[in-house]
């Protein structure tokens, strides 16, 4: 494997945290140019119910609960959360029982809700529908088209015997459940059962990109690409617990990832799978001392001609202003660089996603509540050809989320966002904070900006 490490810039800050709060974004192709600073900002809302939808000037938002109880009330207790690329199916994890036999607090359930039928049904189970307890199943990913969720599974009605963890594909359409592993001849001699996670499914859903190890002595992780529905595994020419992959192409041939050089930062990389050149991509120039900041968005555009990074800007300890360039590939020429300024978002805090013709961004910024202190709350659906920008997390009356963005991930067009949040100002009758205090009862909810009428 070739390691090209490009120019990196000037270089300031340390403390960079390990991960990041965003994921499942992606960028775009624009002649370079800055935003006007004073684009206008469209008036959108919410909904004072389970679902609904409510004008402004410009776009419309439709807040629609997913995580409900069967007497409709939010169910709370919601974690991990994953949406297909099309928008129809949304998974999530939660402590919740919403289905018979589903898992508590030590065994959380994943359940599938499908937003064309209206019906739930529970993703961690056996084929014979019996709930998978007794371990946590997390980290879905849903593919492409909303019929298989991949998943990491501890219970020990999924696992092979002798594992801690193992890889599991559910077909939602059949029921069927699959475990993912390398073959023996890819496995160390007397390895344990491979434990893995998911990162990424490609669009054309024939390509998913997961990590994992074989429990044993120290930690050094594998990452791969299976090919789906074949289940054959392909090893990426790097491994190590300094490194984090994101995004792989549509077409299986990119992976983006970063990794790790303390004390300074996550340096976002681009690896060709094909030849195993690992490209890092260099820090932007003219916004000041930068340091990389690559778990806060190294993605790839549908297209696979786009990437983005984020990287933190001056001297503050805790990360707050970042900027955000888009670099064109092959050869990561660097096209545009988003920031407070030509974008007119005060602490601008990285992107959550991108269109596939990589017209318009999801962007985060940080609120300021109270002075000195930030959540990260706000969303901008933005136009990179005009400036234009719709502010996402508002309620029907135009208010912002009263609490922080806990996950999120976009649909491919950008107009279906999926939001896991504290906030109890979304729908009528919130969820009380539940018997786990301090744990505040996590809803999530899709908001369809622009909505097609039914």
């Amino acid at each position: 494997m070739t390691t090209e490490m490009t120019e990196m810039g000037r270089l300031g800050v340390a403390g960079v945290s390990r991960r990041g709060l965003l994921a499942g974004g992606i960028p775009l192709a624009l002649a370079a140019g800055a935003c006007p600073a004073g684009a206008a900002v469209s008036g959108v809302s919410g909904v004072p119910g389970a679902s609904g939808v409510a004008g402004g000037q410009g776009s419309r938002l439709r807040w629609t609960l997913i995580s409900r109880m069967h007497n409709g009330r939010p169910s709370g207790f919601v974690q991990e959360i994953a949406m297909s690329a099309n928008a129809r199916v949304v998974v999530f994890q939660t402590f919740r029982a919403l289905l018979p036999d589903g898992g508590g607090f030590n065994d959380p359930s994943l359940y599938a809700y499908d937003r064309s039928t209206k019906k739930l049904s529970m993703v961690s189970a056996n084929a014979k529908g019996v709930s998978a307890r007794g371990g946590e199943n997390g980290r879905p990913v849903v593919s492409p088209s909303g019929r298989w969720v991949v998943f990491s599974s501890a219970s020990p009605l999924l696992m092979p015997k002798g594992a801690l963890g193992t890889l599991v594909v559910k077909d939602l359409a059949t029921g069927a459940v699959r475990r993912l592993a390398p073959t023996p001849q890819q496995s160390p001699p007397g390895a344990r059962p491979f434990g893995g996670v998911a990162y990424d499914w490609s669009a054309d859903g024939h390509w998913l990109l997961v990590g994992g190890t074989w429990p044993g002595p120290g930690y050094d992780p594998s990452y791969w690409l299976v090919e789906w529905p074949s289940g054959v595994f392909h090893r990426l020419p790097f491994h190590g617990p300094e490194i984090e992959v994101s995004k792989v192409s549509a077409d299986g041939s990119l992976v983006t990832g970063s990794e790790v050089r303390d004390p300074i930062g996550w340096f976002p990389f681009v690896v060709d799978v094909a030849t195993g050149r690992r490209r890092f991509i260099a820090a932007p120039t003219g916004v000041g001392p930068t340091v990389p900041n690559g778990t806060q968005g190294v993605y790839l555009s549908g297209d696979g001609t786009h990437v983005t990074s984020s990287w933190r800007v001056g001297d503050l300890d805790y990360g707050i202003d970042r900027v955000v360039q888009i670099s064109r590939l092959p050869d990561l020429r660097v096209e545009q660089v988003l920031t407070q300024e030509n974008t007119g978002l005060e602490s601008l805090n990285g992107v959550a996603g991108i269109d596939y013709d990589g017209s318009h961004l999801l962007l985060a910024t940080m609120r300021r509540k109270p002075d000195p202190y930030f959540i990260p709350a706000d969303l901008y659906r933005y136009n990179r050809q005009t400036g234009a920008r719709t502010r996402v997390t508002v309620n029907s009356q135009g208010v912002p989320l009263n609490s922080s963005i806990d996950r999120l991930q976009a649909s491919a067009d950008l107009r279906t966002i999926l939001i896991g949040t504290g906030a109890n100002n979304l729908v009528k009758d919130d969820a009380p904070v539940g018997e786990w205090l301090p744990i505040r009862a996590n809803d999530v909810f899709t908001v369809d900006i622009d909505p097609v009428q039914q």
